[in-house]
């Protein structure tokens, strides 16, 4: 025969019920564990994103950096080619002016046999000698006299040919007028030579007159 059960002691509150607080807490820990290991992956990747960028906009800015110093330095060496370039065409024309001027002072000195050794043989198809040149000279009283220089045709400039265009008096007191004296010289290897010489009453040709 089977012994009864054993019944607690009078006043013994029994074990504790069975409730799903245990459970919540478990599921909460891991939702918070699941957001935590999220939450740090996030930070990775938007660390490691950052720093790409970073790289990214640095390498950039290196290659604009780079870029605009090489442009300048190809800009800079332009304005030196051109600047040399200038220089040298200046120089040019600084030889075919006093060129120019030392004929014209070899005309006001009578020197006329000097003045047309330095002449072209286009020049001396109009002046066939000296003597043309000097009759020529003595006809324009402006030959004769201080030329300052007005104006050099640049369309026609270049290493070996130049015009300068000289403004002169001509006449004598109320009948005195401005006239313009042209002379054009051309590079004959290492030595200037003058190729043309006109004299217009009008100084500025083309221009509407008054």
């Amino acid at each position: 025969m089977s012994k009864p059960p054993e019944l607690p002691p009078q006043g013994y509150p029994g074990p504790p019920p069975q409730s799903g607080a245990k459970t919540t807490v478990i599921v909460l820990a891991i939702v918070v564990g699941v957001l935590m290991v999220l939450f740090l992956m996030c930070g990775g990747l938007v660390l490691v994103a950052f720093r790409w960028t970073r790289s990214a906009v640095d390498t950039n800015m290196r290659q604009l950096v780079e870029q605009a110093e090489k442009q300048a330095q190809e800009a800079r060496e332009r304005q030196e080619k051109v600047y040399e370039e200038n220089q040298a065409e200046w120089a040019g024309q600084g030889e075919g002016q006093r060129f120019a001027e030392r004929f014209l002072a070899a005309l006001r000195e009578n020197r006329f046999a000097d003045a047309y050794r330095e002449t072209t043989a286009t020049f001396r198809e109009k002046y066939h000698s000296d003597k043309d040149l000097e009759q020529f000279t003595r006809a324009h009283s402006a030959l004769q006299k201080p030329a300052m220089l007005f104006d050099a045709d640049f369309n026609q400039q270049d290493a070996t040919r130049q015009r300068f265009q000289f403004n002169a008096m001509e006449g004598e007191m109320m009948d005195m007028k401005i006239v313009k004296v042209s002379v054009s010289v051309v590079k004959d290897g290492l030595n200037w030579r003058v190729d043309e010489l006109t004299v217009s009453d009008d100084p500025f040709p083309g221009m509407p007159k008054s």
